[in-house]
């Protein structure tokens, strides 16, 4: 599974709430505006869809980053939890 670390910025607080409950189903919310976790490869796809259609292109910024199991075994935390060490919560939600 890779691990995923999205960090997004934007004007509008209609869309932040929005992508804020889309990432809080699939991720651990590690600050203000930045969500972090191991997640399945078909649900990477399925969250990358859902976060296109949230953000404006012109107003917003979101980036998704995409660490293999290495690499995320190669990060340092300064401060902070780790999410590793945290409860694993399955999300159930709707198929396609």
């Amino acid at each position: 599974m890779p691990y995923v670390v999205v960090a997004y910025d934007t004007p509008s607080n209609a869309r932040r709430t929005r992508l804020r409950e889309r990432l809080k189903g699939a991720l651990f919310h590690s600050q203000e505006s930045v969500f972090e976790g191991s997640i399945r490869g078909r649900d990477v796809r399925r969250l990358h869809s859902a976060l296109r259609s949230t953000v404006s292109k012109k107003e917003d910024r979101l980036a998704l980053f995409l660490l293999c199991r290495s690499c995320a075994a190669q990060t340092e935390r300064l401060a902070g939890s780790d999410p590793a060490s945290l409860p694993l919560v399955l999300v159930v939600g709707e198929g396609r």
